[in-house]
């Protein structure tokens, strides 16, 4: 009597099938609704968790074939309830069918003492609005009952639920979803002019709000729809709403139609549409859609066409001369202007040179992989444009780019800092929240290299929030990625950065774009390596773990990437191949925000060169040396205004250089300076790493107690951090 209860529940679960039943039993222990208490020593379980637990596929596999056994009229009324969906109200299900209030019950109670069904206590959907609520006990029971009924007949039953949704909920948005699906479901029944005008609504701000929570096929698919709903004068009778229309599918066309139709639907619109601005803008749509796609090259040709209709071109390769070029006609322009009088701007009106503003906004995506002069190229004509026509949406970018100009051409940090900040107020004043999320992005980038790290990463973490929001799916990515790079900068605790970046991971996820994806695994995989040991020892190549994993990666990424791997063999005490691994990033050296980007290359790089061979040909010698001069005198120059972040940076380079110049003795004395300057609680694989060349460095001068302690510090730091693996290699060396 007192296992009654459940009892009941397993029976209407399983049918009492023995394998059905263990099956249930080992799922219901495993998801906690049954347990065993070991203070009592007995079996506990929780009634109302079990009953909310969904029948096993295959018990629905078995009441499916018991369903034609079942009345007629509850049959009937069940593949009603399944063209609604997995869940459904009675008053829905009600008037779609037509039948007495009390015969309506009377088959759903059938249909629920046999299990098909069952009340639902938890709200669903438009639940709120009151009413009996049910929903299938398993939702391959619900599409197999669908299934069952006339192709013909769900038609129809999908056209009239999605008339009844609109007549009873209105323009409620919620429902805005259901009703589009019905409608698509229903489309050989939307045969009046009235009805398709009606349709190619709900279709269309379907798509849209597909499209802003970026499922682009979804977006795609009613985006389409509308289309089919349009008449064949459309373009000349409502040419505003057919070019929107259009504008929408095409990007989404490209993204995740099949593989002809952008090109398709493009070369349908293109002819139809008026002026040198619209057809430019549907340059623009796949222009956007390409950069979703990471084919930044494909990007950057169709911002080209939209430009050449807009009587402006971007240089393919240009030289330095055409920087300086553009650079002059900026300061001339910037000179006799103050920061108030700027912010004074007024906003911008004219629609030609907004647009040529967002198309020179996306270019720099490509610019900044590819060409570090036409980066400075796209941002220098930005600001002048703000300048000349008054301030956009995309100004705050303009004067960020020129803040990255003085700072990293010009080695004016301080100056670029305040260039930065004034262009989050040009941000602020607009208020689009992808405006003061690129700009907080843009601060976030160069905040360390004027004020001390733990103050930047506020910078990264409020930019995702704004430039989720906006919809700014590339730059969101690329917050995510540096968020998980400040915090492994800052020695968060290596399970905490773990769970950080399942968090990033999962909010890009909703983005579905590749390359953010790939960004927030590769994180992961980066810090399960060092978290992790590895019973032989071994690391993935990295250069299959690319190919195969991380196929998403612009060649700006993959520059990161290596950098990474740089610091893993070195972390691993494979010296060799860290520096083996530093020619792949040789051509993105020589981009126009590597030094900003990558400092960690040159520390990198330095503390390996340290640890070569004396017996190292002269010609290897002489090219070493240069490479720590260049690596020192950056670092020189970080130190000078962020002593907080580059400092002990500094002071190790400089150790290493005179290591490898074969002056133990000073070098040593270089290396205690920077463990002694090390902010405290912060840089722990630094902490480690400089330990460990300083305890090598004493084993060479013969101070044996000294290289105890030191290489016990190295031990501790990579303790404190959780590298668990590098505790692990370290004990074995």
């Amino acid at each position: 009597e007192k296992n009654s209860g459940v009892v009941d529940v397993l029976y209407y679960k399983t049918k009492c099938i023995p394998i059905f039943l263990r099956e249930f039993l080992n799922r219901a222990n495993r998801e906690g609704a049954i347990y065993f208490d070991y203070d009592q020593n007995t079996w506990k379980w929780d009634r109302d968790r079990i009953e909310q637990m969904p029948i096993s596929g295959n018990v629905a596999e078995l009441m499916l074939t018991k369903s034609r056994q079942l009345p007629g009229p509850t049959l009937n009324l069940l593949q009603q309830a399944a063209c609604i969906g997995v869940h459904f109200d009675l008053d829905t299900l009600q008037a779609l069918s037509g039948r007495p209030p009390g015969e309506t019950v009377l088959h759903l109670g059938v249909a629920l003492q046999e299990g098909y069904i069952r009340l639902r206590d938890e709200p669903i959907g438009l639940q709120a609005t009151g009413g009996k609520w049910y929903s299938f006990t398993h939702d391959r029971l619900q599409q197999a009952v669908y299934l069952m009924a006339d192709p013909a007949w769900r038609s129809l039953q999908h056209f009239r639920t999605a008339g009844y949704l609109q007549r009873r909920y209105g323009a409620d948005d919620a429902i805005l979803y259901a009703t589009a699906t019905h409608l698509l479901a229903g489309m050989p029944h939307l045969d009046t002019p009235e009805i398709k005008a009606d349709a190619k609504q709900v279709f269309f701000a379907a798509g849209k709000k597909a499209r802003l929570a970026a499922s682009y096929a979804l977006a795609y698919q009613y985006f389409d729809a509308a289309r089919q709903m349009l008449g064949p004068d459309c373009w000349e009778q409502d040419y505003a709403n057919t070019y929107a229309l259009y504008n929408d599918l095409i990007e989404c066309a490209y993204i995740a139609g099949p593989k002809e139709a952008g090109p398709r639907l493009f070369d349908e619109a293109f002819p139809r549409t008026n002026g040198s601005l619209d057809r430019a803008r549907l340059h623009l749509a796949r222009m956007e859609a390409f950069i979703y796609l990471t084919e930044m090259r494909a990007s950057f040709e169709a911002g080209q066409a939209a430009l050449d209709l807009l009587g402006r071109r971007l240089p393919e390769r240009p030289g330095q001369p055409a920087v300086l070029a553009e650079l002059i006609k900026t300061t001339l322009l910037l000179a006799p202007r103050s920061f108030e009088s700027i912010l004074a701007l007024p906003e911008r009106s004219d629609p030609k040179t907004r647009l040529r503003e967002r198309i020179y906004f996306f270019a720099l995506q490509y610019a900044y992989s590819n060409s570090n002069e036409l980066f400075a190229i796209i941002s220098l004509r930005m600001q002048r444009q703000s300048l000349r026509k008054g301030l956009s949406v995309y100004s705050y970018s303009g004067f960020s780019l020129y803040a990255a100009v003085l700072s990293l051409g010009f080695g004016r940090y301080l100056r670029g800092f305040e260039y930065l900040e004034l262009a989050l107020k040009i941000a602020q004043k607009n208020g689009a929240p992808v405006a003061v999320g690129g700009a907080r992005f843009a601060l976030g980038l160069s905040a360390p290299f004027v004020r001390p790290l733990p103050e930047c990463l506020n910078y990264f973490e409020t930019a995702f929030g704004l430039l989720q929001r906006a919809g700014d799916i590339t730059t969101t990515g690329a917050a995510a990625y540096n968020i998980m790079s400040y915090n492994m900068l800052l020695a968060t605790p290596l399970q905490t950065c773990r769970d950080i970046n399942a968090y990033y991971l999962g909010q890009v996820q909703t983005n579905k774009q590749a390359l953010g994806i790939e960004l927030q695994q590769w994180y992961g995989q980066f810090i399960d390596l060092l978290l992790h040991p590895r019973e032989n020892g071994e690391l993935p190549d990295p250069q299959v773990l690319l190919k195969e994993k991380y196929g998403s990666f612009s060649e700006n990424y993959k520059s990161m990437y290596f950098v990474q791997w740089m610091q893993l063999y070195y972390w691993f005490g494979r010296y060799d191949d860290a520096l083996s691994i530093a020619p792949m990033v040789a051509t993105m050296e020589q981009a126009f925000v590597f030094h900003i980007s990558y400092p960690e290359f040159y520390f990198v790089r330095a503390l390996a060169i340290a640890r070569q061979d004396e017996t190292n040909g002269s010609d290897d010698r002489k090219d070493n040396l240069k490479l720590l001069h260049k690596a020192l005198r950056l670092l020189a120059k970080h130190n000078r205004y962020a002593p907080a972040n580059f400092h002990h940076k500094y002071l190790a380079v400089q150790g290493a250089l005179y290591l490898y110049e074969g002056n133990a003795l000073r070098a040593l004395t270089s290396f205690h300076e920077a463990l002694a300057v090390i902010p405290k609680g912060y840089y722990y694989s630094d902490m480690a790493a400089i330990s460990e060349l300083a305890a090598y460095t004493a084993l060479r001068l013969g101070r044996l107690k000294e290289v105890s302690g030191l290489i016990e510090q190295a031990r501790l730091a990579l303790d404190t951090w959780g590298a668990q693996a590098l505790c692990r290699r370290l004990k074995a060396d």
